[in-house]
């Protein structure tokens, strides 16, 4: 494998070993490696392979190309060859800091990405590729990793390779995709409507993050999308309520509240009509 080299640091040259494939994972010459890290990494660096981080506890500032992101548990990147980035504490919550990290060649990405989306265009976007995972993943995550770290090679490796799909996909299902057609403001807040911290927002909140009214922002949006403003965050909402469906133990009514809706008899409506299936026949489906 030669695509797990040593980062390349933008200020001066200089290589930290730290951040080398071989020293990040117990074994040599694998598609896929993870580690745990408590310190930040405040220089900014490249790398030749992909990386997920993801931030287990504590807070820190993440500057990628250019742009500073404040990071706390549950936040994730995935980040690609060539994007500029650096990780530093800024305040008393970094004190406990822990993230992991994992590391994985470009033919595994390609693998992973082609049958959802040409990868090529990952790498040229000029998007920071962020998600977020929820604390029944979280805490599922993290006891795969302690089980996997002590495995034999080949284990660690199938292992390692699940767990790195498993977050991939997750970023999939977050993912917006840019459009170059759509002004700065809009494709900033097609973020900001998927983000699902933001699900229990109304669409009239929702539209204050704009400069726009309300009434006008859903014409510009149909006008860009093709779609109303009311089906595209609802797609979001729905889409994000089969992930939690699938991958935590909240019960339906949590799920509900947790999208941002009040009746639960009108979410199991909204559900079925759009599945063709109920939250419950889902989840037994695909539990």
């Amino acid at each position: 494998m030669n695509d797990m080299n040593t980062p390349h640091f933008a200020n001066n040259g200089q290589v930290d070993p730290v951040a080398s494939f071989d020293l990040a994972s117990p074994y040599h010459n694998l598609d896929v490696a993870f580690h745990w890290k408590n310190v930040d990494y405040p220089t900014l660096h490249t790398h030749e392979h992909w990386e997920i981080f993801v931030v287990m506890q504590g807070e820190i500032m993440h500057t990628i190309n250019g742009q500073e992101k404040r990071c706390k548990r549950g936040d994730a990147w995935l980040i690609r060859p060539n994007d500029m980035h650096a990780l530093r504490f800024f305040s008393a919550a970094s004190q406990n800091y822990q993230n992991l990290n994992f590391i994985f060649s470009s033919q595994f990405a390609e693998q992973l990405l082609r049958p959802h989306r040409d990868p090529n265009e990952l790498i040229n976007a000029q998007r920071p590729l962020s998600f977020s995972i929820n604390e029944s993943d979280l805490n599922s995550i993290y006891d795969k990793c302690l089980y996997t770290q002590n495995l034999p090679k080949e284990q660690y490796e199938a292992n390692a390779k699940l767990l790195v799909a498993q977050l991939v996909l997750l970023f999939l299902e977050q993912d917006t995709v840019f459009d170059l057609r759509y002004p700065v403001w809009f494709n900033n807040f097609l973020i900001y409507v998927s983000t699902p911290s933001n699900f229990d927002l109304s669409l009239k909140e929702l539209s204050r993050a704009t400069p726009y009214s309300y009434s006008r922002l859903a014409v510009l949006f149909k006008e860009y999308t093709g779609i109303t403003f009311v089906n595209y965050v609802t797609e979001k909402k729905l889409t994000y309520a089969k992930q939690l469906l699938r991958t935590t133990s909240m019960t339906t009514l949590q799920i509900c509240e947790k999208v941002g809706y009040t009746s639960l008899s009108a979410f199991n409506h909204l559900f079925k009509k759009t599945f063709s299936m109920t939250p419950s026949e889902y989840r037994k489906k695909h539990k």
